[in-house]
């Protein structure tokens, strides 16, 4: 386990002990609030068209998010392609 998973942990479970783990409990909480403030700004955006979104008119599966490895996604897109190929389908992967 990564010691940033584990620092994370502690917090959840047991709560900032020290005061270097309360200075960083009290910044990560306005970035946080700035990370949601951006990302409901951004939805806004999409919602009322002000940023372009593009509408493909072949179907598309999208596999993942923003954890950066470890969470199984290789795998299961090779369990897709195999899938989609034994019953007749020409996949393709866009990374």
């Amino acid at each position: 386990m990564s010691s940033l998973i584990h620092f994370h942990k502690h917090l959840v479970e047991k709560g900032p002990e020290g005061f270097l783990e309360k200075t960083v409990l009290v910044l990560l909480i306005p970035l946080g609030f700035l990370y949601g403030s951006i990302m409901w700004a951004r939805s806004l955006l999409y919602r009322i068209n002000i940023l372009p979104s593009f509408r493909s008119s072949l179907p598309v599966i999208s596999v993942g998010n923003l954890a950066a490895g470890g969470t199984g996604k290789t795998p299961f897109v090779d369990y897709l392609l195999n899938y989609f190929e034994i019953h007749g389908f020409r996949p393709a992967v866009i990374s």
